[in-house]
């Protein structure tokens, strides 16, 4: 899909954490798509998609990301919301859609690129922040 000026402004940025306050209708959920891809096809990567409910996770970004990767799409699991991809050099990339409303079920696991959606919505972002999203970055070196 293509970026409009914007959008490929903030694609191109290569800061390791970034953030988008843009009107409805912007495409922020469209770029977020469209980084989740790259991240994937590119590197052998874990990445995470955060809406403030499961619900919205599956209603804003699980059909999109399917239509997309469609074409090396290893592994769906409907229930779960988790993608297995082939990337350029045939590894797998691992995608996973979650609700903030589950932060808790992130302890302990490392990523290498989060996208968060709708964060005005979600209940003590800082403290969820802080202390279970930013340390699964840390060991990979992650972004969001």
């Amino acid at each position: 899909m293509l970026l409009h000026k914007a959008q490929a402004t903030i694609a191109k940025d290569n800061h390791r954490f970034r953030v988008v306050n843009a009107g409805r209708r912007f495409g922020k959920t469209v770029l977020a798509c469209e980084e989740i891809k790259g991240v994937a096809l590119y590197k052998k990567a874990r990445i995470v998609y955060i809406a403030p409910t499961i619900q919205q996770a599956r209603d804003i970004m699980w059909n999109q990301l399917k239509s997309e990767l469609q074409p090396i799409i290893k592994k769906a699991n409907e229930s779960r919301l988790e993608l297995e991809v082939m990337n350029k050099d045939g590894e797998s990339s691992f995608i996973q859609l979650k609700g903030w409303e589950a932060i808790e079920t992130l302890r302990g696991q490392s990523f290498d690129f989060i996208v968060l959606d709708e964060v005005a919505s979600m209940r003590n972002f800082w403290i969820g922040w802080n202390e279970v999203l930013s340390p699964t970055l840390i060991d990979r070196r992650g972004a969001c």
